[in-house]
């Protein structure tokens, strides 16, 4: 029996060895590994905030103190805008950790919406300080952010970065966004803008003789591990891409409705086929009435409400995931608490409370109600996903600083405790077999051990 034990221990841990060494679907045996990407995603339920994403791992940051609340600032594109990067981010990082084979030390991180805002008025506008008066219809003192440059939504930041930051004089190489609530080189904390200030705030919290520095580069005054580079790819523009069909159709066939075009079911499935690639920026308009309470009330084709309110309840969100054909939805500002239901760990996302099919209600208005009044008004129902690379040199830096555990070294520790239960095997069979003879019972097929007579000194208590 005790043989067979052994002999089994020995197969048991061969396996494990083949595992470890050809490394089977992430095997390991209490060691660090990472979860095994999910290539063709088709849970019910997909959210980027939590593990039920093709990743396996929250992409995005649950600490509490990170949590991105735009105040009583009309900065929600840059919010949806910085929360979108940030997740993304978050995937190329986790990429090289797989490719590491080790994520257990993986941490999503959160960038600053503020950097955005502090880089381009500086690094372009050649600004030190925000705009005054402040208040919060004039964005917080961003009145040049947002209206000189026309960055009226979250894609239009996007393709300004994208625009610029590739230039000879402006390049994501010199200029990385900062990670949130950074800790400055003089210990001051790299705040947000939520509020509009009471004092003049320069930029990056600086004075104007540092800022008006030619020399000057935000670079130097923080921790290059706040310092967060990357290279800004396409944008997947899917309400443009639905507003070009339904009008070229339109044009054609003018007896057509968009809704005859666009159907809902399509138009929620390319929704959940984009989000299983990142998350989705939105662009649309709410109820500014409910605005106050922390209530968001999307705009759909059931709601009558006047096209200067619809103007001015434009905002933008981000789009994270879907629980069955329900939204979930990252806010920058309070969350909707009703029937019931309470806000998830993360800040401000909204789970089972916004129907996709509202999404669908709301692009779907200006067609019906709005583009008669503007000739080939195109929707201004934005839905966007953006893409992002990391550049070869932050990659680099970040592999350095992740070790790569290989499960070879595990394998040889297994095969040696292996090769220890055989030869405990042998052993045990070998002692066994010592002093004793076995006897064979012919008729009744039955082994007998006996003990085998041992020599003795003639006269010695062990002799008869």
């Amino acid at each position: 029996m005790y043989k067979s034990v052994f002999y089994l221990l020995f197969i048991f841990f061969g396996i494990i060895i083949f595992l470890l060494w050809n490394g089977k679907d992430g095997f390991s045996v209490g060691i660090p590994v990472c979860q095994t990407i999910i290539a063709e995603y088709t849970d019910n339920i997909l959210d980027w905030s939590t593990n039920q994403n093709p990743y396996g791992v929250p992409m995005f940051d649950n600490d509490t103190s990170n949590y991105l609340d735009q105040g009583h600032c009309g900065t929600c594109q840059t919010y949806a805008l910085t929360s979108c990067l940030s997740c993304l981010y978050n995937i190329e990082v986790y990429k090289i950790h797989l490719n590491n084979n080790n994520c257990n030390n993986f941490t999503p991180i959160t960038i600053s919406p503020r950097s955005i805002i502090d880089i381009i008025l500086k690094y372009k506008l050649n600004k030190t300080d925000y705009s005054r008066p402040c208040t919060p219809s004039n964005q917080c003192g961003l009145h040049d952010y947002n209206y000189d440059l026309n960055t009226a939504t979250s894609v239009d930041i996007f393709s300004y970065l994208q625009n610029n930051l590739f230039s000879n004089t402006f390049d994501t190489d010199n200029y990385p966004l900062i990670r949130n609530h950074s800790v400055k080189n003089d210990t001051n904390i790299y705040m947000n803008i939520t509020q509009c200030p009471s004092q003049t705030t320069h930029l990056f919290d600086e004075s104007v003789s540092s800022l008006s520095n030619p020399n000057f580069s935000h670079v130097n005054i923080f921790d290059p591990i706040d310092l967060i580079y990357m290279n800004y790819g396409d944008a997947v523009n899917i309400s443009e891409t639905f507003s070009n069909s339904i009008i070229s159709q339109l044009d054609n066939n003018p007896s057509l409705t968009p809704q005859d075009i666009i159907s809902e079911v399509d138009f929620i499935t390319r929704l959940k086929t984009e989000l299983k690639i990142g998350p989705i920026i939105l662009g649309i308009s709410i109820s500014t009435s409910l605005r106050e309470n922390g209530l968001l009330d999307i705009i759909d084709l059931h709601d009558e409400i006047s096209f200067n309110n619809m103007i001015a309840g434009a905002h933008n969100l981000l789009l994270i995931g879907y629980d069955n054909n329900n939204a979930i939805i990252l806010n920058s500002w309070n969350p909707h608490i009703g029937s019931g239901d309470m806000p998830g760990i993360l800040q401000y996302y909204i789970t089972n409370d916004v129907p996709l099919s509202d999404i669908y209600g709301d692009f779907m208005n200006w067609f019906n109600i709005y583009r008669p009044k503007f000739n080939n008004l195109l929707s201004t129902t934005e839905i966007c996903r953006i893409n992002i690379t990391i550049p070869d040199a932050q990659k680099e830096q970040i592999s350095q600083t992740i070790p790569y555990i290989s499960n070879i070294p595990y394998a040889g520790i297994v095969g040696g405790l292996g090769i220890a239960a055989m030869c405990a095997a042998n052993l045990y069979s070998r002692r066994n077999r010592q002093g004793h003879v076995v006897l064979n019972d012919d008729d009744d097929d039955i082994n007998v051990s006996v003990p085998v007579p041992q020599e003795c000194t003639r006269g010695s208590p062990d002799c008869p």
